[in-house]
């Protein structure tokens, strides 16, 4: 089972993390305006390097959900083992990241950027 279901709508984006992922993540359904998205990618980059602390959720081998602080940046991750990350940079709410484990990151990358040209 994927860790996250995302939708993206014409304003908004929609993510619900999965199954008990929404209990040991400590987190919901999340609505994220479009304006709100400042960049979106795959992949990890260094997030997952070196000392990440985790303030509320789990770290378990392979397995990432909850809020974790990075050099004092509050990135919610939610993801496991293969999954392909979605990594989204927020301009301002509780998280600065999101580290999604996705169906198909790629595709929502475009699918997001399409939205957002189409909202400016």
């Amino acid at each position: 089972m994927i860790s996250n279901i995302v939708t993206v709508t014409a304003k908004q984006l929609e993510i619900e993390p999965t199954g008990i992922n929404k209990i040991l993540g400590f987190q919901g359904k999340m609505i994220i305006p479009l304006a709100d998205i400042q960049a979106v990618k795959t992949g990890f980059d260094d997030m997952n390097k070196g000392w990440v602390w985790r303030l509320a959720g789990l770290r378990f081998f392979k397995k990432l959900t909850g809020l974790f602080m990075k050099k004092g940046v509050r990135i919610y991750f939610n993801i496991k083992g293969q999954e392909q990350p979605l990594q989204i940079q927020l301009a301002q709410g509780k998280y600065k990241y999101l580290i999604l484990g996705v169906d198909n990151p790629q595709s929502l990358v475009s699918q997001i950027k399409k939205r957002q040209a189409r909202s400016n």
